[in-house]
């Protein structure tokens, strides 16, 4: 429940409020998988406290029984922060665990264009033959494919 009220305060232009709601609970339960991959989700997505979201991010991944989720949350904030090479290999990852997890494909053709790979083109194609809502969502966040010549 506090992920999607934190949501919420996100798209009502209030991220930093969304973000203390995660954080409270990420406090009460600091080994918590899943509250540490919705933080980093969080982050990512409202693209916000990202200086200090990658030690959160990784110790998502580090508990997780099911790796997919929280990989694909870390390679989202990685991308926020230019790092294209490590979110290429933490969406691969993802891909190898959930190899039609439409988010993933996406968001990794989206940074394989960014980092100059024409192959993305083919990622999101895929993706979004899956989940053909998926441009709209990640726009919605500021992700879009960068502009090809």
């Amino acid at each position: 429940m506090t992920d999607l009220m934190a949501t919420v305060s996100g798209l009502d232009g209030d991220p930093q409020d969304g973000l203390e709601l995660i954080a409270s609970e990420v406090a009460e339960k600091p080994a918590n998988a899943a509250l540490l991959n919705t933080d980093c989700w969080y982050r990512g997505l409202f693209n916000v406290a990202l200086e200090d979201a990658m030690d959160l991010c990784t110790r998502a991944v580090e508990r997780a029984s099911y790796a997919a989720p929280p990989l694909d949350s870390r390679a989202l904030v990685r991308f926020r922060l230019g790092m294209l090479d490590e979110a290429l290999a933490d969406l691969d990852a993802a891909l190898e665990v959930a190899p039609h997890l439409a988010p993933s494909m996406y968001l990794r053709g989206i940074v394989r264009l960014t980092a100059g790979d024409d192959g993305g083109e083919m990622d999101i194609a895929k993706a979004l033959s899956i989940s053909p809502r998926l441009a709209r969502f990640y726009e919605k966040h500021g992700i879009v494919p960068p502009a090809t010549n």
